[in-house]
């Protein structure tokens, strides 16, 4: 695992009181069903390496079939993107926020992993900004013990609308002075999002001591 992510022999070290933590919360999931676990941080912050290690631990250390379903891959494509900005604001052109997800397709597959069906989850192609054609989607075909979700906002609630009535950054300032924009996006988060987290068995939050850390590990 550390060859295939060019990692050091120490992150092992690193990582080790994370994942006893989360070995200890898997012992006490519901059996027979499947356990789903969320990881959520922002970017940079391991989401992504550690999940893959977890798959790689589960089915090596532990004998159990694990896989990792991202966010990211359910990303709407542009075309998707731009009709959502015609209906509600121009600024949903962009992928990130929530209103940008095919949340109800992430449900459902969800939904079919818990209940050990087969599906077929998306794959999401960030460096052309479009989804992979199907034939490069992954197939799962037999029931898991563990399934991971991870993603920058999974688990987040919505804000209260207080909270969102004076811009806090430039961008905020410059593009949503009037504040539509994220209000909308809290919208998004406070509906279908809130479905889906609710599917969660136990969520594991990687905290950044530095948002100067989110560039420099980018």
């Amino acid at each position: 695992f550390l060859n295939e992510y060019q990692l050091p022999h120490s992150y092992l070290y690193q990582i080790e009181p994370v994942v006893q933590r989360i070995l200890n919360l898997y012992q006490h999931h519901r059996v027979p069903k499947p356990w789903l676990l969320a990881i959520n941080g922002a970017q940079g912050s391991g989401k992504s390496i550690l999940s893959a290690y977890l798959v790689a631990y589960f089915k090596w250390e532990k004998q159990k079939k694990a896989l990792v379903l991202s966010l990211d891959d359910y990303y709407y494509s542009p075309k998707q993107r731009a009709d959502v900005a015609k209906h509600y604001h121009p600024l949903f052109r962009t992928r990130g926020v929530p209103g940008t997800h095919d949340i109800k397709q992430a449900i459902a597959d969800v939904n079919a992993l818990l209940a050990k069906q087969p599906c077929l989850i998306p794959r999401f192609d960030k460096s052309q900004d479009c989804v992979f054609s199907q034939e490069f989607w992954q197939s799962v075909d037999e029931p898991q013990d563990v399934v991971i979700f991870e993603g920058w906002c999974v688990g987040l609630p919505a804000e209260p609308a207080n909270n969102l009535l004076t811009p806090i950054n430039q961008f905020e300032q410059t593009c949503d002075a009037d504040g539509r924009f994220r209000q909308l996006v809290n919208q998004h988060l406070a509906a279908a999002y809130q479905d889906l987290f609710a599917l969660f068995e136990h969520l594991i939050y990687l905290r950044m001591s530095d948002f100067n850390h989110v560039l420099a590990w980018r």
